[in-house]
């Protein structure tokens, strides 16, 4: 969702501030993101992607989306000339395959704009036995669309940060009725966009992740077609998703490097309970031959946290390759200093970096979707004693209007808050160690 859409001279996302997005989203102007017949006959074209965010974005299920620009002037200037690099935005409403090959065609053309330039000629010139290479900077599903163009085109090194190779149970969440606390318009307006979106197949969890029912002696199971039927998705749109993963699993076009969040508590399961798709935080664990259970026969369960969004098994690309992990969430890993530093490092140096963090080992969740008055139950992680750490809501300009403080209860470090206004809020978790960890939620009325 980090690129600007519109629809002829109307902006449909990328707009100015966050306020526009809760406006948007509660009038239900969304509607046009979704996918029209035509779209669903492959005809696009009708939405165009014209630039990155150049501010940030909110989707409810899926949190706030911060934008690259800190990333790409970092690049620019770390660069023989910025206009060795090039940025590329796209449709993120459609399938990660089609966005793939257009990146093969934006490599092949900048590389060839890039080879004529004079900076790229007289850096020949200095060191004749150095060649150009290919690097694919990209977050979250930009890094399944690099693996698609790297069947096409070569590309010598993908570096994703947070990028769902086995895909995330929010887009599952996402696409299920029922799981947005039945608040007004919210549940049917999400559920309605998102079942259209082939990208939202493309970043279904393909793991084990249903939980059998709790008197069956079953395996988890995975996401089938059967279960996107119930929930209301779209049969041929998750059979091409299927066949997509399978073929990203035997594609390894050029090295990987996983930039990965850490320490948020993330969703790594799902149970369904009358029909509707509950989130779990617990992954199970597999034994090498099926899955561990204890000595009573219960399903053995760890939480294996993640960035919030993507846990952290699924954003480790299959097999061997070289990860980073951050105390950061989804939205901060290309904006923060940390995962900043790390992507434009690896840009250019070769060597495996086993471990890098920041100083901090917070986390942070809350609902996403709560009704004006209610409480906001922040789940804090990571903090020892309420004294090491400073919790802050923002609003949609930046500004503090709460400071909640937070308690421990059976183990769990809560912070209540609650608003009487409406609007797009950020939670702001520091303990002075690194970038803050944040995380976002919406407040309706009645």
């Amino acid at each position: 969702m980090g690129s600007e859409l519109k629809e002829g001279n109307q902006t449909v996302w990328g707009f100015k501030s966050l306020r526009w997005y809760f406006d948007v989203w509660k009038s239900n102007q969304f509607k046009s993101l979704a996918l029209t017949q035509r779209e669903r006959d492959g005809e696009y074209g009708r939405i165009a992607a014209t630039d990155l965010l150049s501010g940030p974005a909110f989707l409810p299920r899926f949190g706030k989306v911060n934008p690259y620009h800190a990333l790409v002037k970092r690049l620019r200037g770390d660069s023989v000339h910025p206009d060795a690099v090039t940025t590329f935005p796209y449709d993120w409403r459609l399938p990660v395959a089609y966005n793939g090959a257009l990146l093969a065609r934006h490599v092949e053309q900048h590389v060839e704009r890039w080879n004529e330039h004079p900076a790229a000629r007289e850096y020949r010139a200095e060191y004749p036995q150095v060649a150009a290479k290919v690097v694919i900077v990209a977050h979250s599903m930009g890094g399944l669309v690099a693996q698609h163009a790297s069947e096409h085109v070569s590309v010598d090194r993908i570096i994703a940060l947070g990028t769902p190779w086995h895909g995330s149970i929010l887009s599952l969440n996402a696409m299920s009725a029922g799981v947005l606390s039945k608040l007004p318009f919210s549940e049917s307006a999400v559920r309605d966009l998102t079942v259209t979106l082939p990208s939202m197949y493309d970043l279904l969890p393909w793991w084990n992740c249903i939980a059998p029912s709790s008197t069956s002696r079953e395996d988890p199971h995975p996401v089938d077609r059967a279960l996107i039927e119930s929930i209301g998705g779209n049969r041929s749109l998750y059979t091409a998703a299927a066949a997509a993963y399978a073929d990203r699993a035997t594609n390894r076009g050029g090295d990987v490097l996983d930039v990965i969040g850490i320490g948020q508590p993330t969703s790594a399961s799902a149970s369904i309970i009358d029909g509707v798709i509950h989130p779990r935080k617990e992954a199970y664990v597999r034994d090498g031959v099926g899955f561990e259970r204890s000595s009573t026969g219960e399903l053995v369960t760890l939480e294996p946290r993640g960035d919030g969004t993507v846990p952290t098994f699924s954003a480790a690309f299959a097999g061997h390759v070289s990860q980073s992990c951050q105390y950061l969430g989804h939205g901060l890993l290309p904006y923060a200093a940390e995962g900043v530093e790390v992507a434009t490092h690896f840009v250019k140096n070769a060597e495996e970096p086993t471990f890098l963090t920041g100083g901090s080992n917070l986390g942070v969740s809350a609902p996403q979707l709560i009704r004006t008055g209610a409480n906001a139950e922040l789940e804090i992680v990571g903090a020892t004693s309420e004294t090491d750490v400073r919790v802050a809501i923002l609003d949609e300009a930046g500004q503090v209007v709460a400071q909640p403080t937070f308690v421990t209860q059976a183990g769990q470090s809560l912070a209540p808050a609650s608003t009487d206004e409406e609007g797009i809020f950020t939670v702001r978790v520091d303990n002075g160690h690194g970038t803050p960890v944040e995380t976002s939620y919406m407040v309706l009325s009645e």
